[in-house]
């Protein structure tokens, strides 16, 4: 059961209904449509067909949906995060094979230059140290 802070209770917190936790679940889940997830909720037709009116409505369920899309993003976020490193690693594997085509081997250095925010044109910073030096910081990336 979801449970979502009401300004107008003298507890401050209010339990949502059966319904209302699977409209805002299924709302979530679909990206926003309304109708659909008042009818995955097991709203009649009619209110399925004016879910935005009837069910939007009410403070709890908006507090509820502003609650789970911001669950949403910090779990799709920490997902994104995760896979960074891996993705990185890809490219530099790509960017490093001498018998990959030279198109993909390029876009592999591109990418790995934009994500470290050196946009095409920008100067990029000196780095001071002799050949070896630069030659060991490439490689520990």
């Amino acid at each position: 059961m979801m449970w979502v802070e009401s300004t107008t209770s003298p507890q401050n917190v209010r339990p949502l209904t059966g319904k209302q936790s699977l409209f805002v679940e299924n709302f979530i889940r679909n990206g926003g449509d309304a109708a659909n997830a008042a009818r995955e909720a097991g709203y009649s037709e009619h209110v399925a067909a004016h879910a935005t009116r009837d069910v939007l409505r009410s403070n709890a369920v908006q507090k509820a949906i502003s609650v789970g899309l911001a669950e949403l993003r910090e779990r799709t976020y920490q997902k994104l995060a995760s896979l960074a490193g891996q993705a990185l690693d890809v490219l530099a594997q790509i960017a490093a094979d001498t018998t990959a085509p030279a198109t993909a081997r390029v876009s592999a250095c591109n990418s790995i230059l934009d994500r470290a925010s050196f946009a095409r044109g920008a100067e990029a910073p000196v780095i001071d140290g002799t050949e070896q030096e630069l030659d060991d910081i490439l490689a520990s990336i």
